[in-house]
């Protein structure tokens, strides 16, 4: 099986992920793709026939398409927040001059995170001025019915969602008006447009 030149199924960018267990551009983990139905093209190539590989990469981009479609259609965005009320004792001062910040979900899945050039980590929702919060902290999940899903990927510090502790590495729905508290003083404000 020939893996390279794969397309991620986020950012749709060419990804090895014999090289990468993380696309190089938006830092998708490969483990989610289902490689069983990637076939070796290469006796295909040299006799000229392409059709299988063409019919793969189409419905790839097709199902991308799809997902961004309805994704703009059922437009949700997040807003970004400095609470001092989730301050802990022991934690640092919240910075004072930090604006809200809005995050259009554009994707079928946006990670929340801090960005890391050296570990190619470039979330969606970047939250660089809390360091409680993991380059690679948790996730949305957008579903063609237009609802959301969380999941922390196993952060160090975890997630609350309304005040309640998340279960690492699984889903929960979410809702409009749903709150996330991450890091030492980072609330996230989940808002439908």
């Amino acid at each position: 099986m020939n893996l390279q030149g794969i397309v991620c199924p986020d950012c749709l960018s060419l990804g090895d992920p014999i090289l990468s267990s993380v696309c190089q551009k938006c830092g998708y983990r490969w483990e989610r793709v289902n490689f069983d139905f990637i076939e070796d093209n290469n006796d295909d190539e040299s006799t000229g026939d392409l059709s299988k590989r063409e019919t793969q990469e189409d419905s790839t981009i097709n199902l991308n398409n799809r997902a961004a479609a309805s994704v703009s259609s059922n437009s949700w965005e997040i807003v970004a927040i400095v609470d001092p009320s989730l301050q802990r004792a022991e934690g640092p001062q919240p910075p004072e001059n930090q604006e809200p910040m809005i995050f259009v979900l554009e994707k079928g899945v946006s990670l929340i995170g801090r960005a890391s050039h050296k570990k190619q980590v470039l979330p969606e929702i970047s939250l660089d001025y809390d360091d409680a919060i993991s380059h690679r902290h948790a996730e949305i999940i957008y579903q063609e019915q237009g609802n959301l899903l969380i999941r922390d990927i196993g952060s160090s510090n975890g997630t609350k969602l309304n005040g309640l502790n998340l279960p690492a590495n699984k889903e929960v729905p979410l809702k409009n008006g749903d709150q996330l508290s991450l890091g030492h003083w980072t609330r996230l404000i989940l808002r439908r447009r």
